[in-house]
């Protein structure tokens, strides 16, 4: 996943997935749409999520079971 380069956007949402985000998701930095909302996801966002993905404009991960603080690293990103 992580050798896609030019992904603007990511979406996922209602598809009732499961397990924890790939890694690799977050080495895309011309991320600027993620929507995970509505899964059974789990685990946490990587502390320094901001720093790798800083073109983020819209985050949308309702309704999923992450666990851990929201990265402060996001603060950082546009």
């Amino acid at each position: 996943m992580g050798s896609l380069t030019h992904v603007t956007l990511f979406s996922v949402e209602m598809n009732n997935l499961t397990g924890t985000l790939p890694e690799s998701l977050f080495n895309i930095s011309t991320l600027q749409t993620l929507r995970f909302m509505t899964n059974e996801l789990t685990g946490h966002l990587p502390k320094d999520v901001g720093r790798f993905l800083p073109n983020v404009q819209f985050l949308a991960i309702s309704d999923n079971n992450f666990d851990g603080p929201f990265p402060p690293s996001f603060y950082n990103a546009t």
